[in-house]
């Protein structure tokens, strides 16, 4: 159909619409209705920002006001825009133009999704869900509330909550693009990386410059190991599209495939759009320490300066203050990092991420006492240094002490989440049955608490892991991998999705996932101590020979107890202490900040003690 006929048939739809509707009494101000043609350019509206053209929805409600001056369905229309154009670039002014248009606006369905947007803007996450779920009851025969709440659900980390409001918002509207988008975000989210390929696809079908879908695609693609075609689904996007989120995800592909020569380019555009961005600085501090030996010290030296402009320009900012410290420490630098580090902590205490490295630091030429000495001169309040302190005897072996400091850390309110990932971490390295059970209802409190926070998914995948809910475990191990710091190797975290991917069955992403893990563990010397285990279980769930093709496969529990190499099947009820990870650092790469897990004795009676990850 052409589009002077669909804008025909638009415009037949809308005026029917507006013959056969019912609307309340027009509000002061407002006109009884709206007319044919301002019905028409808010249909263009809704499509366009179906598409994620927000700007070209915004031109379209405009237009619609420029028909019809007192139209309210256009005003509301136009602040819902103006919301939504901020919260993708960072609440700004517009938001103060939405609020004034919204405290002329009568409090009614119409109006709903632009006050859910409002209260989505102000961080109140929660009752923008209960107004879109109105909005939803209201107008059970619109899609848009539905799409919008799947949206918001993402963003709290509810992956769930995602998909059922968007497959909801499917059967309203087949061809809805905006709900096939957040439910492949959904899959993706809960280890459907097959099925978020195909909503994906399904997306790009209806519109070939989706950026959004091609970088749910390219994520799916690497959760399958699948790296070129993660990279192509990338590189198809025209240069006119390439936003800084694209830019820095071709080149944290590229920097993974080895290919800094191509990563480079890319970040140093991303810089240039983007410069006080942590994320970006963090990426470009990974490539640097990437650089060829007797690069390397230059490159590092690029990276400190662009660093200490960052924290210049955004001196509260804790995710500069915390890489800037990464940059220090891999200078040689462990007095100036600490200094760094503790700013960071000073400026977010319930970051994860930073503790680890801090302990490092301290550690780097400091005894265990010094360091917990030093630690206490810090001041940075009772529950950071409980977590501080508890993490430095963690990493010397006292993994009782440790314990009892994530304890202590957890009266502390200012580090809900820290306190809960830490002490979830020390309860999975016990393995007991009533230890794994608080572990992962702390890390399931500390996911909530902090949804697009990497580390309390992996404690929460890790903790459900161990306690032999691997379908479980895939979707906030998933999670943890997507949001992975790139200058913090992963390869302990695909070792663990892996193990989740084998027990619930998929031999294929366990191997994916296996052959990248052991290839990060290549890059360590020595070898970290998951290793071993994830070479075995790579040999293990290889693809098979084509002439074995025909013999069926062992279930997962046969071939995990067949397998005299690898470790036998993950077990909650086991009698005793199940051996823990624990993640071992590059010295040409950051040192991972996920609490390390220190490793008990060997088991006395192995055949009976399934050995965890």
């Amino acid at each position: 159909m052409s589009r002077a006929a669909t804008g025909l048939c638009l415009l037949a739809l809308t005026a029917c619409s507006v013959l056969g509707s019912k609307r309340p009494p027009a509000q002061p101000g407002f006109d009884p209705a709206e007319s044919g043609a301002t019905r028409t350019y808010l249909s263009i509206s809704a499509l366009r920002e179906d598409k994620t053209d927000l700007a070209g929805a915004l031109a379209a409600a405009d237009k619609a006001h420029d028909a019809q001056p007192r139209s309210r369905e256009a005003a509301l229309r136009r602040a819902e825009l103006l919301l939504a154009l901020d919260h993708r670039d960072g609440v700004g002014p517009r938001t103060q133009e939405a609020r004034e248009i919204l405290a002329h606006a009568a409090d009614d369905s119409t109006s709903l999704p632009a006050q859910a947007r409002l209260a989505w803007n102000d961080g109140h996450l929660d009752d923008a869900a209960a107004l879109l779920q109105r909005a939803a009851e209201a107008k059970p025969d619109v899609a848009h509330p539905q799409c919008l709440l799947a949206e918001l659900r993402v963003e709290q980390g509810d992956a769930d909550g995602a998909r059922t409001a968007a497959e909801r918002a499917l059967a309203v509207d087949a061809h809805a693009t905006c709900a096939r988008r957040a439910r492949a975000r959904a899959r993706l989210a809960l280890g459907d990386a097959h099925g978020a390929v195909e909503d994906a696809r399904a997306v790009l079908r209806a519109s070939t410059d989706e950026v959004e879908a091609r970088l749910i695609l390219a994520e799916a693609y690497d959760v399958q190991g699948q790296v070129q075609p993660s990279i192509s689904a990338l590189e198809v996007v025209p240069a006119r599209q390439r936003t800084t989120p694209i830019r820095v995800a071709l080149a944290r592909r590229e920097l993974a495939a080895g290919r800094t020569d191509l990563a480079r380019p890319l970040l140093e555009e991303a810089l240039a759009t983007a410069p006080g961005d942590a994320s970006v600085l963090d990426l470009a501090l990974a490539l640097d320490l990437a650089a060829p030996q007797d690069e390397r010290g230059k490159r590092l030296g690029e990276s400190i300066e662009r660093l200490d402009a960052a924290a210049a320009a955004h001196p509260q900012d804790a995710g500069i203050a915390r890489v800037r410290g990464t940059a220090l420490a891999a200078a040689g630098r462990p007095e100036e990092a600490e200094a760094s580090f503790a700013r960071a902590i000073a400026l977010d205490p319930d970051d994860v991420a930073t503790y680890a490295p801090l302990a490092d630091a301290l550690l780097a030429k400091r005894s265990r006492e010094q360091a917990t000495a030093r630690a206490l001169e810090l001041g940075l309040g009772p529950g950071p240094t409980q977590i501080l302190v508890g993490t430095i005897d963690r990493d010397k072996g006292d993994a009782a002490r440790a314990q009892q400091r994530f304890e202590e850390a957890l009266r502390d309110p200012a580090v809900p989440t820290a306190s809960r990932v830490a002490l979830s971490m020390a309860l999975a390295s016990g393995g007991k049955g009533g230890s794994l059970e608080r572990a992962v209802a702390l890390a399931r409190e500390a996911h909530a608490a902090r949804p697009q926070d990497p580390y309390p998914s992996d404690a929460l995948g890790l903790a459900l892991l161990l306690s032999g809910k691997a379908h479980d475990a895939i979707a906030p191990l998933t999670a943890a991998l997507d949001g992975w710091p790139p200058g913090v190797d992963a390869g302990e975290v695909r070792y663990h999705l892996a193990l989740a991917y084998e027990r619930a069955g998929d031999r294929d992403l366990a191997h994916a996932q296996a052959t990248a893990a052991v290839n990060a563990a290549e890059t360590h010397k020595p070898d970290p101590s998951w290793a071993r285990d994830a070479r075995q279980l790579a040999a293990r769930v290889a693809p098979k020979p084509l002439r074995e093709a025909a013999t069926p496969s062992p279930s997962v529990s046969d071939a995990a107890s067949a397998s005299a190499q690898g470790p036998p099947p993950l077990d909650a009820a086991a009698p005793d202490t199940p051996q823990a990870p624990h993640p071992t650092s590059s010295p040409s790469v950051p040192a991972p900040s996920t609490p390390s897990l220190p490793s008990p004795p060997p088991p006395a009676a192995p055949e009976s003690t399934p050995k965890a990850p």
